[in-house]
């Protein structure tokens, strides 16, 4: 329902920018007159009966099928019966298409009756009045699109037999709109261009014979909406062949739906529903991967992408594992550790730790430094093995999950933002807390704790979550499509890596002591100077935050930053002084506000609604929508998709260095490459479905289609640059666009 509800208002938004002022004007007049009525004036006990939607549209307008097609959306409704009352699905007449430029949507004009079923229960009293009372929800669209709703209740009498009603005939003819049951031999044939559907006989009279033939599928990515649906008769036997939807990244294994046949008498529609027996392997999973300079390492073998992507299961729910594809995730995992401490999420804090070690170093012996660094590293595995947990978890329950996604919480990011704003201020030297809990700056002046150096690698994690290194897509996304077992293994050498310089640094510290001066005065002020990495970080976060919970949510975590700088330094100032009353006081307010702070960061809004919560950019995109993919690759048009996310650092940098030059967006625009932009700060299942598309994660995530659709998308590398982006996707535009 997400999906068809996102791609039916940015499909509105893109058509007429009067949309939001229309739909959200509660004066507008509306564009469909809906009532709920029944076929029969009284009710039986234990009967079932027919009740109605009905729909009369105004002139000109149209509403949608359960599958609008290329946009639009489902009309459905909800419904609060009496105590025992149950109803069934809703019912809609086969529809008709409805072009809209390139773009085709089902759905229906002038008017319509939408039925269901309503079961009563067996103890009703004669006499008593019953109220169905339900909520109906539609999308009205012509030039602009208008989401509308209405609220019925509908009155009825409990009565001895069913009273005929008013409506009884048009209930009649709504019915022979439904699609029609048959008994021929239906089967469906699947390749990858196209989708082949067949029916023997023909359920018609001897002398009938369709002169057209349309399929409207259940499913919204399976046929090519706008395209020619071809017709041939061989006897009494139907073949319909329908090109298929190349935006499609699972196989078909069922094609349902109804299939109307029309000629001079009229129409006639069926239903009809094959299993297909042998699902293809899908296009998508061919892919051609172009490696950066440095990087001379798959994420994992062709043949293991080739079997995720096809989805085989055997007799597990897991897909099969081999040793290339695991140890070639292990060895991808650890160098995708170690890059991260150059990711400017992370680069902070191993400075204060290597900071810390040069003091160490000088006046603790060497077995304390080296249980100092082996305490960073088991802080770094205990986090990711608690990450691991959860995602496990998440993954078990149904959910989709990747890389980051504790991310797309407005609560966690408010919470991270809070912790890096009290480091910060802890470094700065306006007043000293929670040292010894993060073991950050407490390194700095005094002998280190272990339990310090523990929580210093947690914190490591907790900040490396938002920056994807080279390497790490794949072996992040094999871990979490593999057993438990397999995804902590995974997670654990990635932590290894990770933890690997400072653990080396702590064995070798002379490499530290060869280049940087004895400890003194200049290491207090380099301590003050990191704050303001971490400062900058926090402001990163928060901004973060309004693209998630908006200005509230911004509000809420600025309030909690006052709250805990006040707490603190009303803390500080009752540390070395006599005991008394106002002391106590102080210690009480203190704490206050400390609790204040936490409140404020549990309470952030839940994720809001954005019209477009992307990055913004000076280059010219549309947001990603399958829908949208799928439109372009129809019209031979090249592409280029960017999934990023605002909490990305690596998405971040490479759209300030790569994508946002003047350069690219030349290139971009003369070359006629549509540019479409999936945002992942908040949870989009589209999104996620895509990424495990191509053997991702998390993001970012770069892939190039070429015009000529013989050709494989391209994935580019994490890291870019004009001329990676460039000469990536040059060889590859051909003359089509010339």
């Amino acid at each position: 329902m997400l999906k068809k509800i996102l791609a039916a208002f940015a499909f509105c938004l893109l058509v007429h920018p009067a949309y939001a002022q229309l739909s959200l004007n509660p004066d507008q007049e509306k564009k469909v007159k809906a009532t709920l009525i029944a076929e029969n004036d009284g009710v039986k006990a234990g009967d079932i009966f027919w009740v109605a939607m009905r729909q009369e549209i105004t002139p000109g307008w149209h509403t949608y099928w359960k599958n609008p097609g290329d946009t639009g959306l489902a009309t459905s409704i909800s419904w609060d019966l009496p105590q025992g009352f149950t109803a069934g699905e809703l019912q809609f007449p086969t529809p008709h298409r409805q072009p809209t430029g390139e773009l085709v949507n089902f759905g229906y004009t002038d008017s319509v009756m939408l039925l269901s079923q309503i079961t009563a229960p067996g103890d009703l009293k004669t006499g008593e009045t019953l109220h169905i009372k339900a909520k109906g929800s539609w999308l009205v669209c012509a030039d602009i699109c208008i989401p509308e709703t209405e609220e019925f209740d509908l009155a009825l009498k409990v009565a001895n037999k069913p009273v005929t009603g008013p409506w009884a005939s048009a209930f009649i003819a709504a019915r022979a709109k439904l699609p029609m049951t048959n008994s021929s031999r239906q089967a469906a044939r699947v390749t990858a261009e196209e989708i082949e559907i067949t029916l023997d006989p023909l359920p018609l009279n001897a002398d009938e014979l369709p002169e057209e033939a349309l399929f409207f599928p259940d499913d919204g990515l399976l046929i090519q909406h706008n395209a020619v649906q071809k017709l041939a008769l061989n006897g009494r036997a139907l073949t319909l062949t329908i090109p298929r939807n190349k935006s499609r990244t699972t196989p078909v294994t069922e094609v349902s739906g109804d299939l109307m046949l029309r000629n001079a008498m009229g129409e006639k529609s069926f239903r009809f529903t094959a299993k297909v027996e042998i699902p293809p392997v899908l296009a998508p999973a061919q892919t051609t991967v172009i490696p950066p300079v440095s990087q001379k390492l798959d994420d994992h073998t062709p043949e293991w992408h080739q079997r995720m992507q096809d989805g085989l299961k055997k007799k597990s729910e897991y897909p099969p594992q081999t040793k290339d594809g695991f140890f070639s995730a292990i060895f991808a995992a650890f160098l995708g550790g170690i890059l991260l401490n150059l990711m400017p999420c992370v680069f902070p804090v191993l400075s204060l730790k290597a900071l810390g070690l040069v003091k160490k170093a000088h006046d603790e012996k060497r077995r304390a430094v080296i249980m100092g660094g082996v305490a960073y590293l088991a802080g770094v595995l205990a986090t990711f093995t608690l990450l691991g947990a959860v995602l496990i978890t998440l993954k078990n329950a149904g959910a989709q999950i990747g890389w980051g996604v504790q991310l797309q919480s407005p609560a966690f990011v408010a919470a991270i933002a809070l912790v890096l704003f009290a480091i910060a201020y802890s470094l700065s030297g306006a007043v000293t807390f929670g040292t010894r809990l993060m073991g950050v700056g407490n390194a700095l002046t005094q002998k280190s704790s272990l339990a310090g150096s523990f929580f210093t690698g947690a914190l490591a994690v907790v900040v490396a979550t938002p920056c994807t290194a080279p390497f790490m897509g794949g072996a992040i996304f094999y871990a979490l499509t593999q057993r438990p077992g397999v995804t902590l293994a995974v997670l654990w050498v990635l932590g290894f890596g990770l933890a690997l310089p400072y653990l080396l640094l702590t064995i070798f510290p002379e490499i530290l002591l060869k280049y940087l001066p004895r400890p003194g005065v200049w290491m207090e002020h380099f301590k003050e100077f990191l704050a303001f990495p971490m400062l900058a970080a926090a402001i990163w976060l928060t901004w973060v935050l309004a693209q998630q919970s908006g200005a509230t949510g911004v509000l809420y975590v600025l309030l909690s930053m006052l709250s805990l700088g006040f707490g603190a330094w009303l803390w500080g100032t009752t540390q070395n002084r006599p005991v008394s009353w106002w002391q106590y006081s102080k210690i009480i307010l203190a704490l206050v506000a400390m609790v204040a702070a936490v409140a404020l960061v549990i309470a952030q809004p839940k994720n809001v609604p954005q019209q477009n919560t992307s990055v913004e950019t000076g280059a010219v995109f549309e947001a990603y929508t399958p829908e949208k993919l799928a439109q372009y690759r129809a019209e031979k048009r090249p592409v280029f998709v960017n999934m990023t996310a605002a909490w990305c650092i690596t998405c971040l940098a490479n759209e300030k260095a790569a994508l946002e030059t003047r350069g690219v967006e030349t290139f971009f625009h003369d070359n006629k490459i549509a540019f479409l932009k999936g945002d992942w700060t908040n949870y989009d299942d589209r999104i996620t479905s895509y990424l495990k598309e191509f053997g991702r994660s998390g993001v970012p995530i770069y892939v190039f289609y070429p015009a000529d659709q013989s050709n494989k998308p391209v994935i580019l590398p994490q890291i870019l640059t004009p001329d990676v982006v460039i000469n990536a996707i040059k060889p590859l535009i051909g003359e089509t666009n010339e």
